[in-house]
């Protein structure tokens, strides 16, 4: 079953068109991932997907309903969580109340702390601060807190910006761990756009490469495990 299926001519930032004949499929229960270089139109794929970005020409349709070019908003109530790169928490707040702020659309306080014991649950080093600032956090952890704080409305899709973006080695390797946990855990489809390659080929089922706003490659990520396909998409 198609979760989410977006087929855009154009789109772009008033008269920059940064999306050319763009068209992904993203199958329920997936991982799905977007790689390409610097400037590819990876990020603007996802505002649009979000809400953010604004296209004339183009459909996005969620579970067969037609959602283009509805607010961010809207879109979150209909099941889209967005992971902006950048590790964006509320440093004044606790990690409690971070998580609180995720579930903004829940008015039952039980199903709230219930959503709470369970997202903690795959982000046991959260647990262990729910008490604390988030400003005080490391980046990871701060990466974990912006990844729990988006379950915590339980999305049908979840799009992450760059997870991996300003992560040590050693935190990038857990960030895709835990993002394979959620996929696996709790059946959460996922969007990724990733830098980091080789790491996304391992956890993802479909791959769609961008190269200056088109769509240079779709298919399994065991296709591209040759080198020279790769050197075709990030250096012609």
């Amino acid at each position: 079953m198609i979760v989410l299926k977006a087929d855009i001519p154009e789109a772009g930032y008033g008269k920059k068109v940064v999306l050319r004949n763009v068209s992904i499929n993203v199958e329920q229960s997936t991982i799905v991932g977007i790689i390409g270089p610097n400037g590819a139109g990876k990020s603007t794929l996802l505002k649009v997907l979000m809400g953010i970005v604004k296209t004339a020409h183009g459909t996005v349709s969620m579970d067969g309903k037609v959602i283009t070019n509805h607010s961010s908003e809207e879109n979150v109530r209909n099941g889209i969580s967005f992971v902006p790169q950048g590790n964006r928490v509320f440093t004044e707040l606790t990690v409690k109340e971070n998580l609180e702020m995720g579930g903004y659309l829940l008015k039952d306080k039980v199903e709230i702390e219930k959503r709470l014991s369970s997202v903690l649950e795959l982000f046991l080093d959260l647990k262990d601060r729910i008490k604390q600032d988030a400003g005080r956090l490391s980046g990871g952890e701060k990466q974990q807190l912006a990844l729990a704080r988006a379950l915590m409305l339980q999305p049908k899709i979840l799009l992450l910006d760059e997870p991996s973006l300003g992560l040590s080695p050693k935190l990038v390797t857990k960030a895709f761990e835990t993002i394979y946990n959620i996929n696996q855990q709790w059946k959460t489809t996922i969007l990724i756009v990733e830098q980091k390659v080789r790491e996304v080929l391992k956890i993802t089922h479909h791959v769609y490469a961008l190269r200056m706003g088109e769509v240079v490659f779709a298919g399994a990520p065991q296709q591209l495990q040759d080198s020279e396909e790769l050197k075709r998409i990030f250096l012609l």
